[in-house]
């Protein structure tokens, strides 16, 4: 992609390009559909920087949910890089993996089992997930 866009990352720069270029970028057809719905979003100001920092959670989620191919865990992650204290991204399976072990779960919890257990955590997600995060590398003498 680097190569086809060189540094201008802009939204101006993925309309320039046809489908046919991005995809010999590596992309597949749903990711150049995503791709030009996030970049048609970007162009028109709904994912401006300052006004996505000055948002609610609530708010982020729902304009990011807005974008082709954005899901819940992309939303969570985007929002735990933002620094907000809130954010649970339940479906990832590093975090999965680590509730099992935190709880002693026999089973790997799907997400809305994770959702379920992390609503104790509020208003407190994020600093939970990272501790979460953190127990996967902690090794077995260091406990």
């Amino acid at each position: 992609m680097q190569r086809l866009l060189g540094s201008d990352l802009s939204p101006g720069s993925v309309a320039r390009r046809t489908d046919d270029e991005l995809r010999t970028a590596g992309l597949s057809r749903a990711k150049v559909a995503a791709l030009r719905d996030l970049s048609a979003r970007a162009a028109a100001g709904e994912l401006a920087a300052a006004a996505i920092a000055a948002a609610s959670d609530d708010e982020i989620r729902r304009r990011l949910l807005a974008v082709r191919g954005v899901g819940a865990w992309t939303v969570e992650v985007f929002l735990l890089t933002l620094g907000r204290g809130d954010a649970l991204p339940a479906g990832d399976v590093g975090l999965r993996r680590a509730v099992r072990a935190a709880y002693g779960l026999d089973h790997l919890p799907a997400a809305a089992e994770v959702e379920a257990l992390g609503e104790s955590w509020r208003p407190h997600r994020s600093l939970a997930a990272a501790y979460l995060y953190g127990s996967l590398h902690e090794s077995p003498a260091s406990s």
